[in-house]
């Protein structure tokens, strides 16, 4: 199988156009269920710091006093995580039908975003997923590279694990062929376990394998982003002389060739 990989249904017929929606309905929620996620942590760090507060407020104060009135901003801290909740639910919906309708495809693009949705607290789509990553990972080559994103990358390496060694080997081996930098630290420290166990020493010779293919992606993208540095002039170029090549001999400096001032 060559680099390119068609997206056809199992009918054999073109559905380049549903696919698309597909994938980009997927990212769509994996960012908003990130959004709920951050949502959340802030409603609930907001909550928890108000009630150490209370709580020491209360023991302080005398019984007879009245305790602290409930403040307005902490019913919008409740109503953030409200919201949250809600953004997590329709998330997982939406992403459900998504994710049982990418399973008539065989379009590696589908990695990313359904690697993000795994991870959801939802074992019904969870269930839906892992057939079709099993099914993509070893189909996908170098080319995929520029269709993982970081978060996507490390989502694909969080489901890792000694549970499911299957899934976890293709991932493995799938990301020594389209990884990038980015998940290098996630297979070196794999790779780099110092005490394993039944399939964990599986798991760490897999990632031995493809840690060099991984590091070496990493330089090369080192190395083109050294490339791509653009180039700067001298802050001072009348005081920069230009000398002819050969050898050096001792030149009066009003004699040299200046670059021109720019207009």
């Amino acid at each position: 199988m060559g680099d390119e990989v068609s997206t056809t249904t199992p009918s054999g017929t073109s559905a380049q156009p549903s696919f698309d929606r597909l994938v980009a309905l997927l990212r769509n929620e994996a960012l908003k269920q990130r959004v709920a996620g951050l949502i959340g942590c802030v409603a609930a760090l907001g909550i928890g710091t108000y009630l150490v507060i209370l709580t020491v407020v209360i023991l302080v104060r005398s019984y007879g006093h009245s305790h602290p009135a409930f403040p307005e901003h902490m019913e919008f801290l409740f109503n953030l995580l409200l919201v949250a909740a809600g953004l997590g639910a329709a998330t997982s919906k939406r992403a459900k039908r998504a994710a049982r309708e990418l399973l008539e495809f065989d379009d590696v693009r589908a990695i990313g975003p359904l690697a993000e949705m795994f991870h959801t607290q939802d074992q019904e789509l969870r269930g839906a997923i892992r057939p079709v990553l099993l099914r993509l990972l070893p189909m996908a080559t170098s080319t995929l590279k520029t269709e993982i994103s970081r978060e996507q990358a490390h989502s694909l390496a969080r489901a890792i694990t000694g549970e499911d060694m299957d899934l976890s080997i293709a991932i493995i081996h799938g990301l020594g062929r389209f990884g990038t930098g980015t998940s290098l630290p996630d297979i070196r420290a794999i790779a780099e376990w110092q005490e394993t166990f039944g399939n964990q020493k599986v798991l760490q010779r897999a990632a031995q394998e493809v840690l060099p293919a991984l590091e070496q992606a990493a330089r090369d993208e080192a190395l083109r982003m050294s490339l791509l540095r653009p180039s700067s002039s001298p802050d001072a170029p009348e005081q920069v002389l230009l000398r002819p090549v050969g050898p050096y001999t001792t030149v009066d400096e009003t004699q040299l060739l200046r670059p021109a001032q720019p207009d």
